[in-house]
């Protein structure tokens, strides 16, 4: 199946409807001391083919 992404359109309709004007407002109430900068210790993807 192929992925196909929303449009912006659909991602501002979807945001609006829960009172959020960008993704990132989601995050707000997270403290930035509990934000992680970059993923540490996960490692890197592995192909779908060998």
């Amino acid at each position: 199946m192929p992925f196909i992404p929303h449009s912006e359109a659909d991602v501002r309709a979807m945001l609006a409807a829960i009172g959020v004007t960008q993704i990132e407002d989601l995050f707000d109430e997270i403290p930035p001391a509990l934000k992680a900068q970059a993923l540490q210790h996960v490692p890197t993807g592995m192909p779908e083919m060998h």
